[in-house]
């Protein structure tokens, strides 16, 4: 197995100069010939070389540890004085004069353009801080979804651009973790992996699972609902005995309450408690008005004489038999 087999380089594939002798780095060249050796040939695609030793075109033997494979690196390439291209035309034309259009893309950078590899999209991808999309054909339920996963991931939620296709750029802000669309010609935030739409949506932390459920079983829900029957019961109780200090000398029990005859009647046993004929002894009135010493708002018990006439006493604990200004609050059990 040749030093390139064991790389597993291949003849065509292209790479780019990285300190070879006899090429200027950031020049991108392709095998030309596997000779077995470590210094295989290789043939000048752009850039420079003084040599003319790929079947009579430019290129040279030169040591294998000076290349790196485009498709493995995230190298940007530039124009070979290492400035970007001036136009993103001019940068599309490299892009199609090297062959690598399968490979490589089109981005801002440094006040001009320069291609960047495309990551494949079946490597597992983790978004992260700097990654960003192109959001040149992207539909509004694209720009949505990739928001959606960069979100999902961790970026903070940012403001919605007005018109987002105007945008060339969607992605995750490595300065203040932010997600938002970039305007500017250069824009500073996006120093990370130059993503597409299908990648980002199929990453590992765009689309974060829920957490499984389980039905519980009916063990569990019986006790789930004794438990909140129990407290629900503790909270009336407590809320009982708060009544029942608001009313001392009184005893307070539950009612059943028939609303049946209307919201103003309280019906007890068949009869209508709004009507002091019903009343008997040891129901509890509340008062409505002042007058004398009844007192608007407290609570009095009907009492009943020898001659079982009914009436009740006032705050100063005198007989009164004049139930004017009092209605029927509650019976007690």
């Amino acid at each position: 197995m040749t030093p390139c087999e064991k790389l597993g380089y291949k003849v065509g594939q292209r790479f780019i100069a990285k300190g070879a002798p006899h090429f200027a780095d950031g020049s991108i060249v392709e095998l030309y010939r596997d000779d077995g050796t470590g210094l295989p040939c290789w043939k000048l695609i752009e850039g420079k070389c003084s040599f003319l030793n790929a079947g009579g075109n430019a290129g040279a033997f030169d040591s294998i540890g000076c290349f790196e494979p485009l498709d493995a690196t995230m190298t940007i390439i530039t124009r070979t004085n290492g400035q970007p291209f001036a136009t993103e035309a001019s940068a599309r034309q490299q892009l199609s004069a090297k062959g690598l259009k399968g490979t490589h893309e089109v981005v801002p950078h440094g006040g001009g353009y320069a291609l960047v590899p495309i990551s494949r999209t079946s490597d597992p991808i983790t978004l992260q801080p700097g990654d960003h999309v192109s959001t040149e054909g992207m539909t509004e339920d694209q720009y949505h979804a990739v928001a959606r996963a960069f979100m999902a991931a961790g970026a903070k939620k940012g403001q919605r651009a007005p018109e987002w296709d105007q945008y060339p750029f969607l992605g995750w802000d490595a300065r203040d973790r932010t997600l938002y669309a970039q305007a500017d010609a250069l824009p500073l935030c996006w120093t990370g992996r130059h993503l597409t739409i299908a990648q980002v949506l199929a990453a590992t932390n765009a689309n974060p699972q829920p957490e499984p459920t389980t039905t519980p079983s009916p063990i569990t829900t019986l006790l789930a609902a004794r438990k909140a029957r129990d407290e629900a019961e503790q909270a009336y109780q407590a809320a009982l005995e708060v009544v029942r200090n608001e009313l001392p000398g009184y005893v307070l029990a539950e009612v059943g309450v028939d609303m049946a005859a209307g919201p103003d009647k309280t019906i007890i046993g068949g009869e209508d408690m709004t009507d002091p004929e019903n009343w008997r002894e040891g129901d509890v009135l509340i008062a409505e008005i002042d007058k004398l010493d009844i007192r608007e708002g407290n609570f009095y018990t009907v009492r009943a004489d020898s001659d079982g006439d009914l009436y009740f006493v006032d705050d100063a604990g005198d007989r009164r038999d004049n139930f004017c200004g009092l209605r029927f609050h509650h019976r007690p059990r």
